[in-house]
């Protein structure tokens, strides 16, 4: 059956075809429940006039993280360390 003759289809082959692309489009959700949220958008997904359903993760809120004064002060001086390292080595080369 092609798409362009879908004027010539009755009430019955209409709805008949709504629920294959109701199961088609639950099937696809729930292989990418399966697959980790990653559904590909393959020749499954052109069946029918409306496009396939697009499936996002689920993503918790990002909580920013804080850095407390004492560990900033420890990234501070192990930069601080490695660049009086590195300006060193550079020195030692000239």
């Amino acid at each position: 059956m092609r798409m362009s003759n879908i004027s010539q289809l009755s009430a019955a082959q209409l709805h008949h075809a709504a629920e294959i692309q109701t199961k088609i489009e639950a099937l696809q959700a729930e292989l990418a429940k399966v697959l980790g949220g990653t559904a590909s958008r393959g020749t499954a997904a052109k069946v029918g006039t409306a496009s396939a359903p697009t499936v996002a993760r689920a993503k918790a809120p990002s909580k920013k993280r804080k850095l407390s004064a004492a560990g900033r002060a420890k990234l501070v001086a192990l930069a601080k360390a490695r660049w009086a390292k590195i300006k060193k080595a550079g020195k030692k080369r000239l």
